[in-house]
């Protein structure tokens, strides 16, 4: 509440989720804009790499890593940040996604397989993978367009599409067509 604009980020460390490129764009934005904060929930073997990048573009004093989260400690650190951003190159659902906006949060994601059918102009943005400045453009314009997002309405669209019943079977036909692609 002190005015920053908080990006959470929750992920396994490792380099296909591409928190590398994430922590990159999150420097050029915090050149811009002074008062952003990013947390990155989750553990692996990417996080001493991803703390001294962070140190070494000297934003490690807003770059928070608070490793693993208990799934009901997650709602809750959730509910503190404005936007969750999700960098992966590949991802096959993006339960993530869901979460975030169960939550009310609006969401960025890359375009790498699973959150092209979760993210809609109510809920978010979608940007090409692998590109810094795609992402970091993306963050820059959810901050200044910000109030257009209605977290009821973003909750809304999560618990229709996605809750209890629905939520499940979505998952199922997601992994039928995962399987099914691969036979």
């Amino acid at each position: 509440g002190d005015g920053a604009f908080t990006f959470v980020s929750i992920a396994l460390l490792r380099h296909e989720k591409r928190l590398d490129l994430l922590i990159k764009a999150f420097n050029k934005l915090s050149k811009h804009i002074p008062n952003v904060v990013l947390t990155i929930i989750g553990d692996g073997p990417e996080k001493n790499k991803l703390k001294l990048l962070s140190h070494k573009l000297q934003i490690n004093n807003r770059v928070n890593f608070i490793g693993y989260q208990r799934k009901t400690a997650v709602a809750d650190i959730l509910r503190d940040h404005d936007a969750l951003v999700l960098s992966s190159d590949v991802e096959t659902f993006g339960v993530v996604l869901v979460e975030a906006m169960s939550a009310g949060l609006p969401v960025i994601a890359t375009k790498c397989g699973g959150p092209e059918s979760i993210v809609l102009p109510e809920t978010g943005i979608l940007v090409e993978s692998n590109n810094k400045n795609k992402l970091y453009t993306a963050m820059k314009y959810m901050i200044e367009k910000y109030d257009d997002y209605d977290p009821k309405k973003i909750r809304e669209i999560a618990l229709k599409t996605y809750g209890d019943k629905s939520y499940a079977s979505n998952i199922k036909s997601a992994i039928t067509s995962i399987i099914s692609a691969k036979d």
